[in-house]
């Protein structure tokens, strides 16, 4: 009967102590969920942030590239303007070329 006495107090202990173990170990888990949560989200917002410095180095390049196609049309417009005021004066040259060449061969 003895036996039973101390098996009876040795899995009251023992159910005691897996208990204790329990605590401790969702408290470790607890503990360790919560440092994977922090690096979960330190991680997205550090990728967050990578994403958003990429964007504005891309829209930074892109506003560089407008700029200069800008200044590049702006430019291509004055020498087309000046191409045509060109084209006038020639036709105009022309014209007044003939006239002097018929006035010079009937004179």
């Amino acid at each position: 009967m003895k036996k039973k006495v101390n098996d009876s107090v040795t899995k009251k202990i023992l159910q005691q102590e897996l208990k204790k173990q329990d605590k401790k170990f969702d408290l470790k888990f607890l503990s360790f969920s919560g440092h994977i949560d922090d690096i979960i989200d330190n991680n997205q917002q550090h990728t967050e942030q990578l994403i958003t410095d990429f964007k504005n180095t891309i829209l930074q390049a892109v506003d560089g590239v407008m700029g200069e196609l800008k200044t590049i049309r702006e430019s291509q417009e004055i020498i087309t303007g000046r191409v045509y005021e060109n084209v006038d004066k020639l036709e105009n040259y022309e014209a007044r070329i003939i006239s002097l060449e018929q006035v010079a061969l009937a004179g």
